[in-house]
């Protein structure tokens, strides 16, 4: 067996707020894993909630939000192999009505529906959640949350999951 199940499902929740309008930030989420011990947190659900965008005539605004095993310097998509989610929500404004989509629905709410299954394996202490707003008349950001439980892995899975993680960056 890769790892051994420690704890029941633990919700780890939080907010991240933009630094400034359109001003691409940040989160470091502390997980306190032992290394010592080879603990991994096990991802099973992943919820993102991001801030409505601004209703401007004529733009398009948004807000964009995503968790990744390791620290970005932008939003970053599914397509990245450190991506555990992402959403963007966006309205398009035109001279008087405004459309509102999501892309990416199935992985703003994703769960794998199975406490056999998994959407990630953290290894590394930290999980990071960025966000970034475009053309919104103020600050945005988004709400949070991964469900999952804590696990101890054999030395070689642990030893491959924190060299995938760190050499990655």
């Amino acid at each position: 067996m890769a790892f051994k199940k420690k704890t029941e499902l633990i919700n780890i929740s939080g907010v991240i707020n933009e630094s400034g309008a359109n001003t691409f930030t940040e989160k470091q989420v502390s997980l306190d894993l032992d290394p010592i011990s080879r603990e991994i947190f096990v991802v099973t659900d992943a919820y993102l909630d991001p801030f409505t965008p601004s209703t401007v005539a004529g733009l398009r605004t948004s807000t964009a939000v995503s968790v990744s095993n390791v620290t970005r310097t932008s939003v970053v998509g599914i397509g990245d192999s450190q991506c555990i989610t992402n959403v963007t929500d966006a309205i398009f404004g035109g001279v008087a009505e405004f459309n509102f989509a999501r892309t990416a629905m199935p992985i703003s709410q994703q769960s794998t529906g199975s406490m056999n299954d998994y959407l990630a394996i953290i290894s590394t202490p930290n999980f990071f959640v960025q966000v970034q707003g475009t053309n919104n008349t103020g600050g945005s950001g988004a709400g949070f949350r991964l469900t999952g439980f804590r696990a101890t892995a054999d030395a070689d899975t642990y030893a491959s999951l924190v060299a995938s993680e760190v050499l990655s960056v």
